[in-house]
C-alpha cells in the first residue's frame, strides 16, 4: 500500500471520527425536546437547536471533520474515501469505552466492527488503482446531482405522508444523500481552492451546492433524530451515505470501475459485509445508550429495564415514553386508561388521609 493510500485512508478516519462526535453531541440536542415528524417543524427544531451548548459544540466538531474530510477528498478519490466514511457508527464503540457510559460494548459489537473493517478492506482491493482523486466527468457529474436531488425530494415529500416511524426513515436515507453529494460538492470546491482560490471557488456552482445539501442534510437527519426510532435511523443514514458516494464516485469521476470478476465479486461480498456490519451496530444497545435519551433513562434504556420505557432490539414501541425528550410518542389512549383506572384509589386514599 502506497504513502498516499495511507494517507488518504487515515484521514478518512479521522473525519470519520469527528463526524461520530459531533453526531453524539447533536443528537443530545435534538432529543432534548419534541419536533415531529417531517420538515414542517424544522424552522422551530433549529430555533431551538443553535441556542444549545451541545449542539454548538457538535457543529465545531462537525466543521473539523468537514477539513479533514476535504483533505482526504482532495488526496483520493470519492470510491474510498466516502465509504471509508460508515466507520463513523465505529467510533461509538471505542469512545462509549473511554466515556465510562452505562454499557461497555459486547463481542457481538465489535464482531459486527470487525465485518465492517473486512468489508472495507476488501473493497479498497478490489477497487485496484486508487492513486488518484479522480477528475469530475461534467455531463455524468450533472446526471448524477439531479438524480440526487430529485431522489431527495420524494425522500422529503414520503417522509411527510407516512406514519411517523416509517417518515423517519425516509428522512434518514434523504439525510444520506446529502451527506454524499456533500461530498461531492466538497471535492470540486477544494479543487476550486486550489487552482484559483477563493475568487475561483466563489464564482464556481460546486461552492453553493455545497451549501444547500448541507444545510438540507443538517434539517433532515435532525428532524429524523427527533422523530426515531434510533437503529432505524442511524442504520439509514449510515448505509446510504457511503453507498451513493461510492456510486458517485463511479459515475461522476473517472474513476475505473471494477475490471474483473473477481473484483466484482469482492465489491459485493464487501458491500454485504460492511453493510451487515452497520445494521447490526446501530441496533445495538452501546449505540443507543451513546446517541439515545438523556440521564438516568438512558441508563435504564441500554440497560434494557421497564422502568425506562426502553425499547427491544428491534425498535418495537413502548408503551410509554422514557422522558419528554424520547423519541417515542406518547400514547394517549393508554395514558387515559391508567389515569381512569388509579383515580378511584388515589380518591379513596385521600378519603383515608383526612
Amino acid at each position: 500500500m502506497g504513502g498516499v493510500v495511507i494517507l488518504v485512508v487515515t484521514t478518512s478516519l479521522c473525519a470519520a471520527m469527528f463526524f461520530a462526535i459531533a453526531a453524539f453531541l447533536q443528537h443530545r440536542a435534538a432529543a432534548s425536546g419534541d419536533s415531529g415528524i417531517g420538515l414542517t417543524n424544522s424552522p422551530a427544531l433549529l430555533s431551538r437547536l443553535v441556542r444549545t451548548r451541545s449542539w454548538a459544540l457538535g457543529w465545531i466538531t462537525n466543521i473539523l471533520g468537514f477539513v479533514v474530510q476535504a483533505v482526504a477528498l482532495h488526496l483520493g478519490p470519492l470510491v474510498v474515501v466516502q465509504p471509508l466514511a460508515s466507520t463513523q457508527l465505529l467510533f461509538t464503540l471505542p469512545l462509549s469505552a473511554v466515556d465510562g457510559g452505562p454499557v461497555r460494548p459486547r463481542a457481538r459489537d465489535w464482531g459486527c466492527a470487525l465485518l465492517v473493517c473486512v468489508g472495507l478492506a476488501l473493497l479498497i482491493v478490489s477497487q485496484g488503482d486508487v492513486q488518484s482523486p479522480g477528475v469530475a466527468h461534467p455531463a455524468r457529474l450533472a446526471i448524477t446531482l439531479i438524480v440526487a436531488a430529485f431522489a431527495v425530494v420524494v425522500c422529503a415529500v414520503a417522509a411527510g405522508s407516512v406514519a411517523t416511524r416509517v417518515g423517519a426513515l425516509f428522512l434518514a436515507v434523504g439525510a444520506g444523500i446529502c451527506y454524499a453529494v456533500t461530498a461531492v460538492a466538497l471535492k470540486l470546491t477544494i479543487e476550486d481552492l486550489v487552482s484559483g482560490g477563493l475568487v475561483g471557488a466563489l464564482t464556481d456552482w460546486p461552492v453553493y451546492i455545497l451549501g444547500v445539501s448541507t444545510a438540507t442534510g443538517l434539517v433532515m437527519g435532525q428532524s429524523a433524530f427527533a422523530a426515531g426510532p434510533l437503529p432505524w435511523v442511524l442504520a439509514a443514514m449510515s448505509v446510504t451515505n457511503p453507498f451513493v458516494g461510492y456510486i458517485a464516485g463511479l459515475v461522476a469521476f473517472d474513476t475505473p470501475w471494477p475490471r474483473t470478476t473477481l473484483a466484482w465479486v469482492l465489491t459485493v461480498i464487501a458491500a454485504v459485509l460492511v453493510v451487515t456490519g452497520l445494521v447490526g451496530i446501530a441496533s445495538s444497545k452501546v449505540v443507543r445508550a451513546w446517541y439515545g435519551p438523556i440521564g438516568a433513562a438512558a441508563g435504564a434504556d441500554a440497560a434494557g429495564t421497564d422502568d425506562a420505557g426502553a425499547d427491544d432490539e428491534t425498535g418495537s414501541r413502548p408503551k410509554l415514553p422514557a422522558a419528554v425528550g424520547d423519541q417515542y410518542t406518547v400514547d394517549l389512549p393508554t395514558v387515559r386508561r391508567a389515569t381512569a383506572d388509579q383515580r378511584p384509589t388515589d380518591i379513596a386514599e385521600r378519603r383515608s388521609a383526612g
